[in-house]
């Protein structure tokens, strides 16, 4: 009885033992397959992974990322208690098989650890590489909008002569800054050179046409700025020829009024006042000649106001314009005063000869008569 008994309580506890081991082996099973369903979803989360375009994508990609990696660290709990019933089956068991298959999970859950921290680094490295595009290129274009907006201030030819030198001297300083502009867009460029590896194919289209966009409108720029300067220049040269003219004509008009001051004096003889008439009609020659530069010097000056310049300048030429009438009002009507001098003085000398020679013939008559009486 007792042997039966015995036999009893040994076959109850073999079969508490099977049961226990069965329930290990059943809860080390549930969990390797729970924990290897989830590592191949996250393998398969991970390769699916691309490239993308732009940074607000790569910003959302990296919060999945980062996402994943929480995940992955939050799994590690599950790994352990996969690990811990496997290592109690071998135990109970005495198979290390249980045991070495979890630790080859395990081992498959640490590289993908690895991968995913990886994976997140690469990441962050895309995200800051591709800001720091953003960033620069979009420095650069205000940079460049406030280049422009100075240089559209500093092109025109309004104002008079010194107004456009001042502005031509402010659009050479702004050329000092080619450059740095040349710099700016070239280290934009590098900047994308080193986002592109990290960027998808329709990314890489967008970024090449912000790229010749932003070089198109550099090159604008300095050909405007050339533009801008060869007119200014132009203009500045139309001013000292206008200036240079107009002052030549001043002292031109300066000496011939002090000229005709001079021969408005009386003269005494005939040829005096012939010298002074064949004198001033020189003048009014001279002034005549004048003409055409006074002309030119209108053209000029409508030139100027209509390329921008201020029409108040216009009120200094007609002062030259109202001086050269009028002196050549007064040599004409002096030219006129002379020649009606000269022909008084030449018919009055004809009447004195005239009168002379009648004069002497009635005093040879005379002189005739009385030698008759005589006789």
């Amino acid at each position: 009885t007792e042997d039966w008994q015995s036999f009893l309580k040994t076959l109850e506890q073999t079969k508490a033992d099977l049961a226990k081991q069965l329930a290990e082996w059943t809860e080390f099973e549930e969990a390797y397959e729970a924990n290897s369903t989830w590592l191949k979803a996250a393998e398969q989360q991970m390769k699916e992974i691309n490239l993308k375009a732009t940074l607000d994508e790569k910003k959302e990609q990296l919060d999945k990322i980062r996402t994943l990696n929480e995940y992955t660290a939050y799994q590690q709990s599950y790994m352990d208690q996969m690990l811990d019933r496997g290592q109690a089956v071998t135990r109970s068991s005495g198979d290390p098989r249980v045991a070495n298959q979890a630790s080859q999970l395990i081992s498959k859950y640490h590289s993908l650890c690895s991968s995913a921290k990886e994976l997140m680094k690469t990441w962050e490295r895309y995200v800051a590489e591709h800001k720091e595009y953003e960033n620069g290129y979009h420095d650069c274009e205000a940079w460049l909008d406030d280049l422009q907006q100075r240089l559209d201030s500093f092109s025109g030819a309004s104002g008079d002569k010194f107004a456009v030198e001042n502005r031509l001297a402010k659009l050479a300083e702004l050329q000092l800054q080619n450059e740095e502009g040349s710099g700016r867009v070239k280290k934009v460029t590098e900047s994308a050179n080193v986002v592109m590896p990290g960027t998808s194919t329709r990314g890489k289209d967008i970024i090449n046409e912000e790229l010749e966009k932003l070089k198109k409108r550099w090159e604008i720029f300095l050909q405007n700025a050339t533009q801008s300067r060869q007119d200014l220049e132009a203009t500045v040269n139309r001013w000292q020829q206008y200036s240079d003219a107009k002052d030549k004509l001043i002292k031109s008009l300066s000496d011939l009024e002090q000229s005709l001051h001079a021969e408005s004096a009386l003269q005494s003889t005939l040829p005096d006042k012939q010298a002074q008439h064949n004198r001033v009609q020189g003048l009014c020659k001279t002034l005549d000649n004048q003409r055409p530069t006074v002309v030119n010097l209108q053209d000029n000056l409508d030139q100027l106001i209509s390329s921008g310049a201020d029409p108040a300048v216009t009120s200094e030429f007609t002062d030259v314009l109202n001086q050269f009438e009028d002196i050549s009002n007064k040599a004409n009507d002096l030219k006129q005063k002379s020649d009606q001098y000269c022909k008084e003085h030449s018919s009055y000398q004809k009447d004195l000869t005239a009168a002379r020679d009648w004069l002497t013939t009635a005093l040879e008559r005379l002189t005739s008569c009385n030698d008759s009486q005589v006789d």
